[in-house]
């Protein structure tokens, strides 16, 4: 008989019930010792130039293992990398997972406190992510911690999904609502770095906080319910509006301004009202 447990970074252990587990390499002290030299190369090369310029034969040499040692622990230095960074992000990041079932307000503060603790891990190692996420290009660490971003963030959409009262949203919205959370996670730290993390992380996250989505920081009741609230911006689509951008109908909500671009528009949670127009 055997039971599954989550490991780290998302790995299933198969554990066998009544019985010792089996001795894992990451339990070697010897092992450890290895990767761990292995790792204080990598983040030392990964910081000068990016991981898919590292050869295996580089970051033995600088770790002082063989080629044969290191491929006891990945495949290659830029996978080394990736699974290092996973590993460091993933205490921080995987509650992110079931926030809701902490309702009320303590949901976006939690939501903050895990995007202020990416940022302080990112800040720790600026000169390699300043390499894994090269301005207008892709990278092998990119597309790992990418591929680890869509699980965990697809896992906070569906049990979002299954908190929100009336119509469930379709597979598409789910997909379309994860590969957001993922761009935009991404485009947080992309910017930081772009901008010289001129910013502390309490501004950028504030910045992050302005964009969210609405559906994102819709109520969330003592009972841990959502509602979508969609049908004023449907009504905004299918809404018709005079010459000077007059609404036609009686429907009452958000003015066309907000797809024009006419006049101011406040950042904030409450309706916008247009502004006079500028000269």
């Amino acid at each position: 008989q055997a039971v599954f447990k989550l490991g780290q970074v998302g790995i299933v252990e198969q554990v066998a019930v009544g019985k010792a587990a089996p001795r894992q390499p990451v339990d070697d002290p010897r092992y450890q010792r290895i990767r761990s030299k292995l790792t204080d190369a990598i983040l030392a090369l990964a910081a000068q130039k990016p991981a898919e310029q590292i050869s295996v034969s580089e970051l033995t040499e600088a770790a002082g293992v063989s080629r044969t040692t290191f491929y006891k622990h990945s495949s290659s230095p830029s996978s080394f990398l990736a699974e290092h960074l996973i590993s460091a992000l993933a205490p921080q990041m995987e509650p992110i997972a079931h926030l809701l079932d902490q309702p009320g307000p303590g949901y976006l503060l939690q939501w903050r406190e895990i995007h202020l603790a990416l940022l302080e891990h990112v800040a720790a190692n600026h000169r390699v992510y300043n390499h894994v996420l090269p301005e207008g290009g892709q990278s092998v660490v990119l597309a790992m911690i990418t591929s680890y971003f869509d699980a965990l963030f697809e896992e906070f959409v569906r049990d979002f999904v299954r908190h929100v009262e009336g119509p469930v949203p379709s597979e598409l919205w789910i997909q379309m609502a994860s590969s957001q959370q993922v761009h935009n996670t991404i485009a947080m730290v992309q910017s930081w770095l772009k901008t010289g993390m001129a910013e502390d992380p309490d501004e950028v996250v504030a910045a992050y906080f302005s964009l969210l989505p609405p559906w994102q920081v819709a109520h969330v009741s003592e009972l841990g319910r959502s509602t979508l609230r969609v049908d004023p911006i449907q009504g905004l689509l299918s809404a018709s509006f005079g010459p000077d951008g007059e609404r036609l109908d009686n429907e009452v909500g958000i003015g066309p301004n907000l797809l024009h671009g006419r006049g101011r528009i406040t950042l904030g949670t409450t309706r916008h009202k247009p502004s006079p127009e500028l000269p």
